[in-house]
């Protein structure tokens, strides 16, 4: 399966509307998403406290298409966080460093993360 049809593949809450992403590399990569908005997002499945380092996700395998060094932003809380590793099967959860740019802070249930881009270190 290419790329794009593993992204079409991920199941994510409401409709399957698609919005284009271009990352620095200038590849431009459609992906999938339930909502109205600018960057793809994700969906929080569980509240975390801020020391909680694995996030778990909402929907059909949502974490397939991340990749360690993504940057999320959370549209709640406004704390960034870096993807630390390539997520693994089943693809439900992902492991972050907190607090990145922002003091980390409560992640609830419905928080969307948005795929800012890369993080440099």
């Amino acid at each position: 399966m290419n790329q794009i049809g593993a992204l079409m593949a991920i199941g994510f809450t409401g409709t399957n509307h698609y919005e284009r992403a271009t990352y620095r590399n200038e590849r431009s990569v459609m992906f999938p998403i339930g909502f109205s908005g600018l960057m793809p997002r994700v969906v929080v499945a569980e509240p975390r406290s801020p020391h909680d380092n694995t996030i778990m996700l909402q929907g059909d395998k949502p974490a397939q298409f991340l990749k360690k060094g993504y940057m999320l932003g959370n549209d709640n809380s406004f704390e960034t966080v870096y993807v630390v590793c390539d997520p693994v099967p089943p693809f439900d959860s992902i492991e972050v460093a907190r607090g990145k740019g922002s003091t980390a802070a409560s992640m609830f249930a419905g928080d969307t993360l948005a795929i800012l881009g890369q993080h440099q270190e």
